[in-house]
């Protein structure tokens, strides 16, 4: 028999990753034999599901300072203030499909349908690289990125496609050329 309470502890307190882990744990305590199908289905009862870890960016102390500081610097900022920044960034936009898993859900015996099932193409189907720039008066100019990002890449696209957005949003803004901040 499976300890409802415990399982669902062993997820939520100590952050067990695993049915596996969990039912392993159980099997020491109480001395019987425990699987890790029962200790998925108990805790599916309890109202918990297994999901994909997503990724994040790991921060070091120092980074996590760093934004700190640059939060309480710019905290009492004004809208007028924050209309003078320039975001930018690149992304990589895929033709066919995301890089990562997907999920699906099925029914015992069911068969496959297309819903189900990843559709794929030879070498991935290909993708592209942008890089564009947001204003407060709107967005900026995009431009495909060819190989790969780097340093004096990165500078023309800046002294060019910037250029072109802060231009484009300048009157809009009412603001100065250095007045922009990027």
């Amino acid at each position: 028999m499976v300890d409802e309470r415990y399982c669902v502890r062993q997820v939520t307190k100590t952050r067990r990753s695993s049915a596996v882990k969990v039912a392993k744990e159980q099997e020491k305590d109480i001395g019987r034999k425990v699987i890790a199908v029962t200790v998925r289905r108990t805790l599916r009862k309890a109202g918990l599901g297994a999901i994909e870890k997503p990724k994040t960016a790991l921060l070091s102390a120092k980074n996590i300072c760093k934004r700190l500081s640059w939060c309480m610097a710019h905290k009492d900022w004004t809208v007028d203030d924050w209309k003078r920044v320039t975001w930018s960034d690149e992304t990589k936009i895929n033709r066919f499909n995301s890089d990562g898993r997907t999920w699906a859900w099925i029914r015992s015996g069911e068969s496959l349908k297309s819903h189900h099932v990843k559709m794929t193409v030879k070498h991935g189907g290909g993708s592209n690289m942008l890089w564009s720039a947001i204003t407060y008066a709107g967005v900026g100019w995009m431009c495909k990125i060819n190989g790969n990002m780097d340093k004096a890449l990165y500078k023309e696209i800046l002294e060019d496609e910037l250029e072109r957005t802060t231009e484009f949003n300048i009157d809009k803004l009412e603001l100065e050329r250095q007045q922009v901040i990027f």
